[in-house]
C-alpha cells in the first residue's frame, strides 16, 4: 500500500512538472504564429504580439525563437513608426538576453504593464552604464 501512495505521488509530481513545461511541438506552433502576427497589417496585433513574446520569453528563458528574433530585426529596421520600432529593438533585447531583466515576471499578469516594465528595467540598466551615463546618448 505504502509503495502504491509513494508511487501515485511521484506520477502526480511528474505530471504537474509536465503541465508546468509545454512541449516543444506546443512552441513550435505558438512561434509560427506569432511569426505571422508580427507580419499582420494592423500595427495594434503587431505591437499586442511584440508585448505577450517578452512575457513569453521571460517565463521562458531557455525557449530558442530564432524565427521571431529575425522577424524583429526586420522591424527594427523597418517598422512603420517609431514607437513600433523602439518595442521591437526592446523584444529583441530581451529575446537575446532574458535573464538581464531584473525582476519577476510571475507578479504582473497585464502584459502592457509587463512591457512597460521591461522597458523602464532596461532603460535604467542602460543608463546606470558609464559610457552611456558620462555622455548622455
Amino acid at each position: 500500500m505504502k509503495k502504491r501512495i509513494a508511487l501515485l505521488s511521484i506520477l502526480f509530481a511528474l505530471t504537474a512538472f509536465a503541465q508546468a513545461q509545454p512541449a516543444d511541438g506546443f512552441f513550435k506552433k505558438v512561434q509560427k504564429q506569432y511569426s505571422k502576427s508580427l507580419a499582420f497589417e494592423n500595427q495594434g496585433v503587431v505591437e499586442s504580439a511584440i508585448v505577450q513574446l517578452i512575457v513569453m520569453k521571460l517565463r521562458y528563458p531557455d525557449l530558442k525563437m530564432t524565427k521571431i528574433e529575425d522577424d524583429l530585426r526586420h522591424l527594427v529596421l523597418q517598422g512603420e513608426t517609431s514607437d513600433l520600432r523602439y518595442k521591437a529593438f526592446v523584444a529583441l533585447y530581451v529575446l537575446q538576453n532574458p535573464r538581464s531583466i531584473n525582476f519577476d515576471i510571475k507578479n504582473l499578469e497585464d502584459n502592457e504593464v509587463a512591457y512597460l516594465t521591461v522597458k523602464t528595467v532596461l532603460e535604467r540598466q542602460f543608463m546606470a552604464i558609464p559610457e552611456f551615463a558620462a555622455t548622455g546618448n
